[in-house]
């Protein structure tokens, strides 16, 4: 698979509704093992898919699985007989199906039994699939930095060992309910290369036919892993992730993918601004053991929250709820109790903005 070229057309979804993943915290590992799909078959066509228009659809429609509803297709491109847009997801296989699709591939070889299940996709000359999910930024902070690891398995060969075929890795911020729409980056390291290029159930070079997935040579040694930089997810906004696979010379290679972890590393507080209501912010003593004095002043009577943040910008406690204060300097002491010892930042939160100190919470 060399470099894609994508013709897309922008339609959205005509439903808004939608089942997704939640990060909830920086450092939480939310995680997808597919076991959700059945074990037996489910059909072709519009089954197994959940069309936003109607079967068929429009060109670059996009449609949600039942069996998996975080989880979108698409028929990214189509040619021959295939149509853009159309319902593609085909159930239930374990490399034995050539056909341009996305597939519920199975882990045991020769059958579709088995119920550790893992989600992936084969190109045709009438299918450029696609294959995507999105993760609902909800840790309060805006997310700077995501962690994505995945493994990669291969269940059927091309037998074109002169091709290096691909599973291509993009994420997208924001946009509508689809894996269609917006600007779409490629994360290098994420990509998915084939493992094994020649051999099928013939063997020797140029063979092509269903591979085990789940035999080393067809599975990645270790994860597939990259950390995304560079990123500002707001709060309460989704980023979305798709694979990407396309239509090689000759027979294609089926991928696959399993036991998604995604991790946000990075964020920072959406109150940044320094809160000119408070005059000044400090705390003792320091290092703190057992209980700690917070003083601040305040210029006019404000609605004031103290909060406790460590260094990523991630509130660690909610010290004091919000009420009105007078102006005037102020004075509230707090316990250490449940709180790890560490370095940490006391904010001081007003409807404007905030004022900030630090305090070590000693053992």
């Amino acid at each position: 698979m060399k470099q894609l070229v994508y013709t897309l057309a922008l339609v959205l979804l005509a439903s808004t509704a939608m089942a997704q993943y939640t990060i909830t915290a920086l450092n939480t590992q939310v995680t997808e093992n597919f076991n959700g799909f059945p074990t037996s078959p489910i059909g072709g066509g519009s089954q197994g898919v959940d069309p936003a228009n109607g079967p068929g659809g429009g060109l670059g429609e996009t449609f949600s699985l039942t069996a998996l509803p975080n989880w979108y297709v698409l028929r990214r491109v189509g040619g021959g007989s295939g149509t853009a847009g159309s319902p593609l997801f085909s159930g239930v296989d374990n490399g034995t199906d050539a056909s341009g699709a996305v597939y519920n591939y199975g882990t045991a070889f020769g059958t579709a039994s088995d119920n550790n299940r893992m989600i992936g996709s084969i190109g045709s000359s009438s299918t450029a699939p696609s294959f995507g999910t999105s993760f609902l930024n909800s840790t309060g902070l805006t997310v700077t930095a995501i962690s994505v690891e995945f493994s990669g398995h291969q269940w059927r060969t091309g037998g074109r060992s002169d091709i290096n075929e691909i599973l291509e890795f993009q994420h997208r911020v924001g946009g509508g309910n689809d894996i269609v729409n917006g600007t779409w980056v490629t994360v290098p390291a994420l990509v998915f290369n084939e493992l094994n290029p020649t051999n099928g159930t013939t063997s020797g070079a140029g063979s092509n036919g269903p591979v085990n997935g789940t035999d080393a040579a067809n599975r990645t040694a270790s994860p597939i892993s990259a950390t995304i930089t560079g990123l500002s997810i707001p709060n309460g906004t989704r980023i979305w992730f798709r694979w990407n696979d396309t239509e090689d010379t000759g027979n294609d290679n089926a991928f696959a993918i399993d036991n998604l972890v995604v991790t946000a590393t990075t964020g920072t507080s959406t109150e940044q601004t320094e809160s000119a209501a408070v005059t000044a912010v400090n705390s003792y003593p320091n290092p703190a053991r057992g209980r700690f004095t917070v003083e601040f002043g305040l210029s006019r009577p404000e609605k004031v929250s103290i909060s406790l943040y460590d260094l990523t910008g991630s509130e660690r406690k909610l010290l004091a709820a919000e009420r009105t204060m007078e102006a005037g300097a102020h004075q509230m002491e707090f316990s250490t109790d449940q709180i790890t010892p560490g370095l940490y930042m006391v904010a001081v939160k007003t409807s404007n903005g905030r004022k900030t100190t630090k305090v070590v919470v000693a053992e």
